[in-house]
Formats: C-alpha cells, structure tokens, sequence
C-alpha cells in the first residue's frame, strides 16, 4: 500500500492521510491518525509513505523507516513550484489548503497527486539519510527543551518585575529605595532565579553551567541537559556527524546539528555557491544588497532562516570563543588583512570604526562560505555517495 501525508502530529491532533493501492482502480481512501503511533501501526514492511520534510515528519519518516517502510520525502519550495506550474492547483484544492492551515501548507491530496505524476520530485530515504533524521530528531528534543525552559524563564521574570516595580519586594524581600541598587540586586536575584550559566563577581561569564536557584527552572534545566548530552552522544557515534565535522575544531554538536537541521537533504543544492545562497550568504538584489521580504514583491525568498541564524551562530562564536580555530583564524586573518588597527586607534576615529566594522562584516560572511562550500556541502554530498 502507499500513503501519502502532508502533516504528522506528534500528539493527539488529527491529520488525514491518504491511501491507495496503485495496482487497484479503487479510488484513495482518506484515514484519520492521531498520532505519529497512529501512522506507524498502519503501515506494513514495504509500504510506502510519501510526505513533506521537516516539521514532526521527521520522527514519522525515521519511524517508518525502521520499520522497513520505503519513505519518499517532498520539500515544500518543490511541491509549491510544481504546483504553480500549469495552474495545477485546482480550486477545490485551494479550500483544502485553507483549511489545513498555515502550519502545513500543503494538502495531502497535493502530495498524493505529486507521488502519481512526479514521483521524481521526491527524495528517497537511504541508511545515510537515516544518519541525517536521526541526528534532526535529537536536536528538536534540545530545541523544545531549550524553548520550554526560556518560555518558563520569561514568564516567572515578567512577574518579578511586576512585584519589584508595584510592591518594592520580591519574594519576600525588600529591594532599595535607591533605583540603581535596587536595579543591580533585581539583576542578581534574577541571576540566581533563573541562570544556568555561572558569572564571577563582576558579572562575567566563567563557560561554567550552573543550576537555578528557582525548582522548576532547575527541572527543565536538567531536562534540557539531558537532552543535549543525547544530542552529543548520537553525534559522537554518528559516521555521517563525524564525516562531516568530525575535524572542525570550534564546531559543536549544537551548531552541527543546527546546520544539519536547516539543510536537511543535500541533494537540494546543486553547487556549493547554492548552499551559501540558502543561507543567505550570497547578496543579491540593488547594489548587492539582500531582499527584504518587503521589496521581494510577493515572491518565495530562497533563503533558510534557520540556517541563517545558525551562521551567524557560528560567526558570533569563531569571532569570540573560537579565534584559534581554523575557521577563527581565518576570520580574524582577513579582519587584519582589510583593516589593519588597534581598539585604540578605532576609539579615536569614527572613520576607521566604520571601516573596521565593513570590513568584520565581510570576513564574518567569507569564514562562513568557506565552511558552507569547502566543508559542509562537499563532505555531505560524498558520504552520500554523490559526485
């Protein structure tokens, strides 16, 4: 049997599925599932699952897999091209979409009718592929984790702040009348509440972690970091993860698995410079500069935001913590080259701050060209087995 899904929840939150046999002249039947379970009990070694990438649909495509199913994914970009392409979404399909929602986008019955014509466009799951999933799905777990601790870390400093400026206390404690003071202890009570990383006296940063003093920000705190040390295990173990940045000094299983994340499937970008183009590296537009979504006129930007934050992740790191890796000292080689000058002589001149700051801005973006074109997409596409 085949099946095709656009959406796959992880939890209980209905989503349609289609099925078909195509050996058959039935029609496709519409199933509802539940659940990421729901989908995996009905399906069978050598069926196949045709879906989107991304979202949840990881863990049903990793799933799947391991249970011997033959999985077909479909980028959106793709699926929105083809779509468009000869008016192929009809009018009945456009209600559909709408009430799918913004979240998925697509219609099953979009991506069952992509399987049918241009099963083409769709990316099979390999062992390697697998790797890649596998690795996707561990840093969503730290993505969660990390998002439910900051939100829990937002809510309880909003309402600190409420009793610190209605009342003048917080938690029992009586701030100074002084604003200043009161301002700094607010900040060490908060420091203490709900940090995780540990600062010295002056307030500076020691690399150590640290547990908060508050319980249940020190729960998702521990929570959070068992989910980065699986992150860190399955990457260790991974010879796709170690291919790939096994060797890159100053490259984490953080800033990794972010970049493994956004990219997904490799076979996506035909040229190194492709790569660097989806994330934003490459200027393009007026005078070099990158469209904004304003000035984009209604068209699809070719631009990841995810692995665009993810570089400049990367680029905040090499630029502070890791300046004696290759990649750091690549960056700050060409900072030097382009605009030799002490912070001294940068304090007294405006001019020469302007030209330091130029020429920072394009070392940052060269550094990570590099690595997108020299490192990532190379390494990537031969342990693929791609030319």
């Amino acid at each position: 049997m085949h099946y095709a899904a656009s959406y796959v929840p992880l939890v209980q939150e209905e989503a349609q599925v289609l099925r078909w046999d195509p050996n058959s002249r039935r029609k496709p039947t519409s199933v509802t599932v539940g659940s990421a379970f729901a989908l995996k009990a009905l399906l069978e070694p050598g069926d196949h699952l045709w879906l989107m990438m991304g979202s949840t649909n990881v863990i049903a495509a990793l799933s799947a897999f391991r249970k011997g199913v033959e999985v077909h994914q479909l980028s959106f970009p793709r699926v929105q091209s083809w779509l468009s392409s000869n008016g192929r979404q009809t009018e009945e399909e456009d209600t559909e979409e709408e009430q799918v929602g913004r979240r998925t986008k697509v219609h099953p019955s979009q991506v069952l009718r992509a399987a049918q014509e241009t099963p083409h466009l769709f990316y099979s799951l390999s062992g390697q592929q697998n790797e890649v999933l596998e690795i996707m799905g561990a840093w969503d777990e730290v993505r969660v984790a990390m998002r439910e601790r900051l939100s829990s870390s937002n809510t309880l400093r909003a309402s600190i702040h409420y009793q610190a400026n209605v009342y003048g206390r917080v938690r029992g404690k009586q701030l100074p009348a002084d604003p200043d003071e009161a301002q700094e202890q607010l900040s060490w009570i908060l420091y203490d509440l709900l940090d995780t990383r540990e600062r010295d006296e002056q307030g500076k940063l020691t690399g150590r972690k640290r547990a908060p003093s508050d319980p249940h920000i020190a729960l998702l705190a521990e929570d959070e970091e068992r989910k980065r040390s699986d992150l860190e295990r399955i990457c260790s173990r991974s010879a796709f993860y170690q291919h790939l940045f096994g060797d890159v000094e100053g490259v984490g299983s953080m800033i990794g698995a972010r970049v493994i994340a956004a990219v997904e499937r490799i076979e996506r970008f035909a040229r190194p410079e492709d790569l660097s183009n989806y994330a934003g590296m490459l200027p393009r537009g007026k005078e070099g500069h990158m469209p904004a979504r304003k000035s984009s006129k209604g068209q699809m930007l070719s631009r990841s935001p995810k692995l665009n934050t993810t570089c400049f992740l990367l680029q905040d790191h090499m630029f502070q913590w890791g300046r004696n890796s290759e990649l750091g000292q690549r960056l700050i080689g060409q900072v030097e080259r382009n605009c030799p000058c002490t912070a001294e002589q940068r304090q007294k001149d405006k001019d020469l701050r302007r030209k330091h700051a130029q020429a920072v801005k394009q070392a940052r973006i060269a550094m990570t060209r590099y690595f997108l074109e020299k490192i990532v997409w190379p390494r990537w596409r031969s342990y693929m087995g791609m030319r």
